[in-house]
């Protein structure tokens, strides 16, 4: 608080923090009931979450995260990444979004972009044109499928059509959330400014810029 002050920032400024737990849909509807009851609305909400639990390749090799198979891995990646920061931002534009000028920013990843690139044209099709809903289905099919099988390198393809590991996977699927929440907040004529970044791992993706 002291470097804030320092900087600017009024004296009255204060900071709480709350517990909020993506995985669970328990913890999400917690942490929104406490959000309304001691402020009222959001400004700006920054989505901001970002995991990889899996360990797609042979065990040893340095490019293993998170220490789980993926199929253990890929539904809390997915639930983190995508289905559950969802669940959040469509609770909060329902109930408490400032929507005169409110904002709200998405922390994707180049991995999405990425992702999306390695994907069969169908399935980009299906990404490109897929409703809320939808996106959901889309999540719900590629997790069912590393649960069933093995994710193979260099693709991490699978019977159900869709290639890539859980991040690149699910921050595609949150790029496609966050256009259709641009589309929402124009059709309802609020005033609720959509950003979205996708901030790059060079060391993962050599052929960044």
């Amino acid at each position: 608080m002291a470097e804030l002050r320092a900087g600017g920032a009024p004296d009255t400024l204060s900071i709480e923090f709350a517990e909020l737990d993506l995985e669970s849909t328990q913890s999400v509807d917690a942490f929104v009931a406490w959000l309304i009851a001691e402020h009222g609305t959001v400004d700006v909400l920054v989505n901001n979450a970002g995991v990889d639990f899996g360990q797609y390749y042979p065990e040893g090799d340095s490019r293993n995260e998170g220490g789980r198979s993926h199929a253990d891995g890929g539904a809390p990646t997915m639930r983190t990444n995508f289905t559950q920061t969802a669940l959040l931002t469509d609770t909060l534009l329902r109930s408490a979004m400032n929507t005169e000028d409110g904002r709200i920013v998405f922390v994707a990843s180049e991995a999405g972009t990425y992702g999306f690139a390695a994907q069969p044209r169908d399935v980009q099709e299906r990404v490109e044109t897929a409703s809320r809903e939808e996106l959901d289905a889309l999540a719900a099919e590629w997790v069912k499928a590393t649960q069933e099988e093995e994710l193979q390198p260099p693709t991490f393809g699978t019977s159900a059509g869709i290639n890539g590991y859980p991040y690149a996977v699910s921050k595609m699927l949150l790029i496609r959330y966050s256009a259709l929440t641009t589309a929402f907040s124009r059709a309802a004529a609020r005033s609720v400014a959509i950003e979205l970044t996708e901030p790059c791992s060079c060391t993962r993706f050599k052929s960044c810029r």
